[in-house]
């Protein structure tokens, strides 16, 4: 990150997601997202985690709705050394979902959040100082995969 712009940290967003049936048209999600920030020698962001459970509904062959509830939260930062007052949150949320499969190794999704730098995240239900709860709004995607 070496950008004007940027906070001359790096980033390593390292995450683990489950999908499984639990019926024919019935699916279980599961994951957890871990965001570490580089520390350089003036910024150090605390540890954010995001585990979440989610389930699915197939519509049809092409055609599937869900919604994850999440569970973020961020750890303290600090700046030279001394911690920044009220850098840690967390954030209680809910993220509905729709997907279509353009065919089998190809799709589209649409989720009701927020995709920020470091986290996605949906509607707040509760939490305290995270990412001023998450301005929720739209996002959508395009995946292949090969």
């Amino acid at each position: 990150d070496k950008k004007q712009t940027g906070d001359g940290q790096n980033t390593i967003r390292l995450g683990a997601h489950y999908i499984g049936a639990i019926g024919p048209k019935l699916k279980l999600t599961g994951g957890a997202n871990a965001v570490m920030h580089m520390e350089n020698d003036k910024q150090k962001n605390g540890l954010l985690l995001d585990p979440n459970v989610g389930i699915g509904y197939d519509l049809n062959d092409k055609m599937s709705i869900g919604a994850v509830v999440g569970y973020a939260f961020q750890g303290k930062s600090e700046i030279g050394g001394t911690e920044v007052p009220d850098s840690d949150g967390n954030l209680l949320y809910i993220m509905p979902w729709f997907h279509y499969a353009t065919c089998a190794s190809s799709g589209f999704w649409l989720a009701l959040g927020s995709d920020w730098e470091d986290v996605m995240a949906g509607y707040p239900i509760m939490g305290k100082r995270f990412f001023a709860n998450a301005i929720p709004g739209v996002t959508a995607g395009y995946y292949r995969t090969f």
